[in-house]
């Protein structure tokens, strides 16, 4: 079942009510509160998909990547069963989702492994047609957004108590994080992390 605008009020509304008053805390606010912790978790999140190279060359466009936020590594060349490490790069952005591959030249039907962030939305939110956040990162994204409404209604009202609130849930969001399995298949065991 998606998870939808109203799904993500709902859960920071849940966390924010016993903090002050639930009509202090408008749609508006809530709403501003979801579009800051997305772009927070955009960053959190890491994905790996492989990439197989149209033309031959040293830079690769990567906008055929389901909306990428951020390349963060690149493995090249790959082959199934590498770790990441045995096959990173350098390389450099040279444009949009655009890369140079230093001192490499990919070319046709090669694969280039990409460690990326991608853009998440929520459906109805800024018109989003689809929710891309994944289910097992709901609450998380709910705590993550309660702590920004705290934090908004602190700036705003005052109210100091929510300053204190608002690390709680951000503590409680950082908890949540470490536990949350990467996407993809990652491949970091060359750096001694696998």
């Amino acid at each position: 079942m998606p998870n939808l605008l109203v799904d993500y009020r709902s859960d920071v509304w849940n966390n924010v009510a016993a903090a002050a008053d639930a009509s202090k805390w408008t749609p508006t606010m809530i709403d501003a509160a979801l579009r800051l912790a997305l772009n927070e978790l955009n960053s959190q999140l890491v994905y790996e998909v492989n990439f197989t190279v149209i033309t031959t060359g040293y830079e690769h466009n990567l906008t055929t990547i389901t909306a990428i936020n951020a390349v963060l590594a690149l493995g090249y060349p790959w082959v199934d069963g590498f770790e990441f490490g045995q096959a990173a790069v350098e390389w450099r952005y040279v444009g949009h989702n655009l890369i140079y591959l230093k001192g490499l030249q990919a070319t046709v039907g090669d694969i280039i492994r990409v460690r990326y962030s991608k853009l998440h939305v929520i459906q109805n939110l800024d018109a989003a047609a689809a929710t891309t956040v994944p289910d097992a990162n709901r609450v998380l994204l709910g705590l993550i957004a309660a702590a920004y409404a705290c934090e908004m209604r602190l700036r705003q009202a005052g109210e100091l108590h929510l300053g204190e609130v608002a690390i709680q849930f951000r503590q409680r969001a950082q908890a949540a994080l470490s536990h949350v399995p990467p996407s993809g298949r990652l491949r970091w065991g060359s750096i001694g992390l696998d």
